[in-house]
């Protein structure tokens, strides 16, 4: 893992904000599972003292965007594994596709979900298809330059997952140049 550090001022307030990036070999070694590529931030108020208070910490990726930009073009890899899956990437992206088509999860009368999520936490259809996108890492091959709503979230369940299977081995180069390009090595397969 690899850390990074920039002070910057907002208003009168002084705040430090650390990046850490890269893969926890060690966790994925005592978990038992494949190394998983994170970018998140811890942000520090700095007293008029010097005294130093956390007020912010976790997947901080506008902030990290705002200041680091080159580990912000990694953000899209956040917790993709050493082979560029992203975590849960077919049912993950098959889960934002069947809100943006309710039809996909309609069944037996039952009011459509999509209804009831939008209510509860303000989503739209174009919310639904940001997820989409970005949970797949739509744009990071070659060709993927579709307007939103004409790309892969205009496409049907089954059409979208043999897509998704498609590109699933595309996506590691793409993903060993992004990261590469800030000093970090993708671990091999057979590592932990």
């Amino acid at each position: 893992m690899q850390e990074r550090t920039a002070t910057y001022t907002e208003g009168r307030r002084k705040f430090e904000i650390t990046v850490t990036f890269g893969f926890d070999l060690d966790f994925a070694k005592r978990n038992n599972q494949a190394p998983y590529y994170s970018v998140t931030a811890t942000i520090d108020r700095i007293g008029r003292n010097g005294a130093r208070s956390e007020c912010s910490g976790g997947m901080q990726h506008d902030e990290v965007a705002k200041h680091f930009p080159d580990v912000a073009a990694t953000i899209r890899w956040h917790l993709a594994d050493n082979t560029a899956t992203p975590m849960h990437y077919k049912a993950n992206t098959l889960y934002w596709a069947d809100h943006i088509h309710p039809s996909h999860y309609i069944s037996h009368g039952a009011p459509a979900y999509e209804v009831r999520y939008a209510s509860r936490y303000g989503q739209t259809k174009e919310d639904y298809q940001k997820h989409l996108r970005s949970t797949m890492v739509y744009g990071a091959l070659p060709g993927e330059d579709a307007p939103m709503g004409e790309g892969p979230e205009a496409m049907g369940r089954e059409e979208l997952a043999v897509l998704l299977d498609k590109r699933a081995d595309k996506l590691h180069a793409v993903m060993v140049a992004d990261l590469a390009a800030i000093g970090v090595a993708v671990p091999r397969e057979d590592q932990p």
